[in-house]
């Protein structure tokens, strides 16, 4: 059966228990033979082998359901704002990068507490990036909730037929590059 020591070679560390064990048996004094005690201390070039190994599958896990669990980023910013009696008119400009892990295809964008759609059939490679400009008009009351950005959602069919809600995580900017 594998195990880490055979992988590594010889690579162990002393079970506490047998540690403890051979602590009492010296009169609780430590050895004087470096490397015993209650850890062994292995290779160098093992540990690093060993913390190669960690970080391989820690960054694919990364890799595989995007980017710190974000299927999708973005900035936006607002231009052409109007504020009338209660309500708020703007022109939406935002730019949607795909982190995740595949193209999407036929997705749609949605504002969140509008229920509007902002984009319909959109296709997205993987790290590609989008514009989208719409103009706006929502109450005065959900403009001034959006002070961290507006709710945006994708949503999209996954290559087996099930749908995926995926939220925007967007950051605000002055301008958009790209984009007059």
């Amino acid at each position: 059966m594998w195990n880490i020591k055979t992988f590594f070679g010889g690579f162990k560390v002393s079970p506490l228990n047998s540690a403890v064990q051979d602590m009492a048996a010296s009169g609780g004094n430590r050895s004087e033979n470096p490397g015993e005690g209650l850890y062994k201390i292995a290779h160098p070039a093992r540990m690093l082998a060993l913390s190669v190994f960690f970080c391989a599958g820690f960054l694919t896990s990364v890799i595989v359901r995007g980017e710190n669990g974000r299927d999708f980023t973005g900035q936006y910013v607002f231009s052409g704002v109007v504020a009338n009696n209660h309500t708020v008119n703007a022109m939406l400009t935002v730019r949607i990068v795909n982190h995740a892990g595949h193209q999407i295809t036929g997705a749609r964008v949605w504002l969140g507490g509008t229920g509007m759609i902002v984009a319909d059939n959109l296709s997205l490679a993987w790290h590609a990036s989008q514009v989208i400009r719409v103009p706006i008009t929502i109450s005065s009351r959900e403009f001034a909730r959006w002070r961290q950005g507006p709710p945006l959602t994708v949503e999209y069919r996954e290559a087996d037929g099930a749908v995926s809600r995926r939220t925007v995580e967007l950051i605000r900017t002055e301008t958009i590059p790209g984009v007059q």
